[in-house]
């Protein structure tokens, strides 16, 4: 994260329907994501999928500021479709249902911080790093 300098985090390595969290970095497979296009021939969205477990990213049917991000099996939901802009060096993940961002929650530096999805504006928590 941008603001923070922390990852994206499966804290339960593997748990079903657990709550992303930021934490610093320590190498682990449940902080390293595939981000792949989905299997639609007209889009232009992405999924997003935890190497530890092939679980991936939802926000679960939200469309609420405040929605969590959780781990979810793999479906063609919309839910599960973020797109992916860059803005700068950093790049913005936007739900395909709620069309809300991927945040950290109040832009906390805390390790355990919650991610969440909140309306798009300049803040920095809402801008990710990707690397290979």
């Amino acid at each position: 994260n941008r603001y923070s300098g922390k990852g994206v985090n499966d804290p339960a390595f593997g748990g079903l329907g657990t709550t992303l969290v930021q934490w610093t970095s320590s190498g682990q497979t449940n902080e390293r994501w595939v981000i792949a296009p989905t299997s639609s021939t007209s889009s232009t969205y992405y999924t997003i999928t935890c190497v530890d477990n092939g679980l991936r990213a939802s926000v679960n049917g939200s469309t609420a500021n405040g929605g969590v991000v959780s781990l979810r099996t793999a479906s063609s939901s919309n839910d599960q479709q973020w797109s992916v802009t860059a803005n700068g060096n950093y790049y913005r993940f936007t739900n395909r249902l709620s069309g809300k961002v991927l945040e950290v929650y109040g832009a906390s530096l805390s390790d355990g911080a919650v991610i969440d999805q909140w309306a798009g504006d300049s803040n920095q928590n809402k801008d990710w790093t990707v690397a290979q």
